[in-house]
């Protein structure tokens, strides 16, 4: 009895705390760079959006009329974002191989602004090849919404 409370206590506290930037930023780059697609789980799913236009400034009509917005697209919104990701995905492991890689340098987050629990996420990432490394930042918006990540957007790559 004493091992099985003590471990649901270890799982209560190690649930209770929230997703930081970096350990999303690492699992995010880790399934990136892998061969998985699920990318459906990894967007805000259409009951979060809906809690997080709640939780916005904004008139209740205007929230009402902004949930109604985002009902009708959000099939469009997710479809787009898969596919997007899994073409850069792509992308990026065809570029990678035992010579050619990339490395998650730095993660972090800048909050839009006059938008409460959205944030501008950035990756800087390093590609590593033979005759040297190119930076990159790869950003895209996500939303703190109950102690977790969620991605708003497919990533979009600039050149550092």
């Amino acid at each position: 009895m004493k091992v099985l409370f003590s471990a649901l206590l270890l799982f209560a506290t190690i649930s209770s705390f929230g997703q930081n930037e970096q350990e999303y930023g690492d699992s995010l780059f880790t399934f990136f760079s892998s061969d998985n697609q699920q990318w459906e789980d990894w967007f805000i799913s259409l009951e979060t959006y809906h809690k997080l236009i709640a939780r916005q400034r904004m008139p209740k009509d205007d929230q009402d009329d902004f949930m109604l917005s985002v009902n009708e697209s959000y099939p469009e919104q997710l479809e787009n974002f898969v596919a997007q990701m899994k073409e850069m995905q792509s992308q990026y492991n065809l570029e990678s191989d035992d010579v050619n890689y990339y490395t998650l340098d730095r993660v972090s987050t800048k909050p839009l602004e006059d938008v409460k629990l959205v944030y501008f996420f950035r990756l800087n990432v390093t590609y590593h090849y033979k005759k040297g490394k190119d930076s990159y930042v790869i950003e895209f918006q996500a939303c703190y919404l109950n102690k977790e990540w969620h991605m708003m957007e497919p990533f979009q790559e600039y050149y550092e």
